[in-house]
């Protein structure tokens, strides 16, 4: 049936015991697209990479009505979705290290702080070059 405040296995098989609620499960649903949304920018970054010289047919390709105005939306929903994916990783850190500072003597010691973190610094990356790459490829469809 429809929207529930409250779902239960009946509902949702495979939760057992455990219940949903609606916005938990609108949360997850958000997550999900988020998801989605980065592995196809990944996906469609990668077969444009792999020509040389993109032409517009190409990277027009499975875009609905082949609209370049499409893709451009398309696009920038998905780069929106990497920045705010980085954005979330970074905070995180800064959450961990405020966290771990007040419950542990020294964490600041055996932790890089946020700036240098890995992960973040890696995020941040993939961000830069996923703009870089659509900025590129983009300039072949005007």
């Amino acid at each position: 049936g429809g929207i529930k405040a409250v779902y239960s296995e009946r509902d949702c098989p495979g939760i057992g015991k455990n219940f949903v609620r609606e916005d938990s499960r609108l949360q997850a649903i958000g997550a999900y697209r988020d998801f989605l949304r980065r592995y196809a920018l990944r996906a469609w970054l990668a077969r444009v990479e792999a020509d040389a010289a993109p032409s517009a047919a190409t990277l027009l390709q499975g875009v609905p009505e082949d609209s370049a105005l499409a893709l451009r939306q398309f696009l920038e929903e998905c780069l929106d979705v990497a920045r705010r994916n980085a954005e979330a990783i970074r905070t995180c850190k800064q959450q961990d290290d405020i966290r771990g500072a007040q419950t542990f003597e020294g964490y600041a010691h055996a932790h890089a702080p946020t700036e240098e973190d890995p992960v973040v610094l890696k995020a941040q990356s993939e961000v830069g070059l996923m703009e870089a790459a659509v900025q590129k490829a983009l300039q072949a469809l005007d």
